[in-house]
């Protein structure tokens, strides 16, 4: 069997001598060439694995840093929350106090309608007794004049005087008797009004201070809703960084398996080629043992040899 050359290679031939078309034989690169270039493609390779684990420890930080932020989020927007919760409560006892106070207001207002029309009834008898113009003090009076006659020596006639007096007072002494009784009542609900009016301050008070209290826990909220608005926010930068680090990971791990291929490739080109070469030198001993036999055998015939075959068989020392 003999390689017939064609163009860009060879045609193995089949049996009958005719080539054929079937297979192209392509000259094989330099293995020299091809080994240097599967050096570079093993520098380059290096340099991808050294990008290759840089960057995976960013994407690993990243993505910590993303994780870490998140839970912050977390731990901030459940503090808020609490916040929330705790002045929503503080609403509530906001108004369950006010409307403790309105009612205790409201209770104050109705005994200061009594407490005027008892002071309306005791001005009544009051304006009955300047009507007949007796003091308002008129059981005092009558003590009084009683204790001078039984204790002061006097005419009869003064004494008369005394007694008439007396009795003159003592018609008004039923109006003075309403009168103070009015106003013994009014004093009485005057005195409830006070009271219900230092408590209706202590319920005001305690609106305020838990007012200040919803407020403050109002305050603490949104400043937590702002300290995750910015921790969101910085989470989110992380995550961008993590995706872009994440990219660029999935970039250089493909450009190592395409190099990967290449270099498997370009070895098994440099062992064919390595092989190819065997089989050349090989196949080009054959011939020159071929031809030194045949310069033998016409030696040994004493056929006349060309100058080629004299300085083949001078090459191997044959003559």
């Amino acid at each position: 069997m003999t390689d017939l050359p064609s163009q860009g290679g060879y045609l193995r031939a089949n049996r009958s001598g005719y080539a054929q078309p079937n297979r192209v034989v392509t000259k094989p690169r330099d293995p020299a060439l091809i080994r240097e270039e599967i050096l570079q493609h093993i520098n380059e390779e290096k340099l991808v694995r050294t990008r290759i684990s840089q960057l995976d420890e960013d994407v690993k930080r990243a993505q910590a840093r993303r994780d870490e932020l998140n839970n912050q989020v977390k731990t901030v927007l459940e503090k808020a929350k609490n916040y929330r919760e705790k002045r929503d409560k503080a609403n509530l006892q906001v108004k369950e106090c006010k409307e403790r106070r309105d009612e205790i207001h409201n209770r104050i207002g109705a005994l200061y309608r009594e407490a005027m029309g008892m002071k309306k009834q005791r001005d009544n008898y009051l304006g009955m007794l300047r009507e007949k113009g007796l003091d308002p003090q008129t059981k005092r009076t009558i003590d009084s004049l009683e204790w001078k006659i039984q204790t002061v020596p006097m005419s009869l006639e003064k004494e008369r005087e005394i007694v008439e007096r007396i009795a003159k007072l003592s018609a008004g002494l039923e109006y003075e008797d309403e009168a103070r009784k009015w106003h013994d009542k009014m004093l009485k609900i005057f005195d409830e009004v006070d009271k219900l009016r230092e408590e209706a301050q202590e319920w005001h008070q305690r609106v305020e201070r838990y007012a200040r209290l919803s407020q403050e826990h109002h305050d603490m909220m949104c400043k937590m809703y702002r300290e995750a608005d910015k921790l969101r926010e910085e989470a989110d930068k992380a995550h961008e960084e993590f995706l872009s680090k994440l990219s660029e990971l999935k970039n250089e791990k493909s450009k190592l398996r395409s190099l990967k291929n290449k270099i498997a490739k370009l070895r098994n080109e440099y062992n064919e080629a390595k092989a190819m070469r065997i089989v050349a030198k090989i196949r080009a001993k054959r011939k020159t043992f071929d031809e030194v036999l045949a310069a033998m055998e016409k030696l040994k015939n004493g056929e006349k040899l060309g100058l080629d075959e004299i300085y083949l068989l001078r090459r191997c020392k044959l003559i």
